[in-house]
């Protein structure tokens, strides 16, 4: 059952299939229902593989144009467990 609510962003799902397979069917629902087009955005966490920064990025002229885009539809928080 989806919720259409624009403060809840959290998918848990446990398929009974493998990934590829659930995640092509996932796919194929939401585009036929939302009109989007995922082209196989959707990838298997365990091929993910390790970013490194390069230093002082943030100066890099092409992460300031993205970065100015999408900053107002970006929300970062940091919960620090301190004793």
């Amino acid at each position: 059952k989806r919720i259409r609510d624009k403060n809840i962003n959290r998918l848990t799902v446990i398929a009974n299939e493998s990934y590829d397979d659930f995640a092509k069917a996932l796919q194929s629902e939401i585009e036929e229902d939302c009109g989007v087009n995922f082209q196989g955005r959707i990838k298997d966490r365990a091929q993910r593989t390790k970013v490194i920064y390069k230093k002082n990025f943030q100066a890099d002229p092409l992460f300031l144009a993205i970065w100015n885009k999408i900053k107002y539809k970006t929300t970062y928080r940091v919960h620090y467990d301190t004793n």
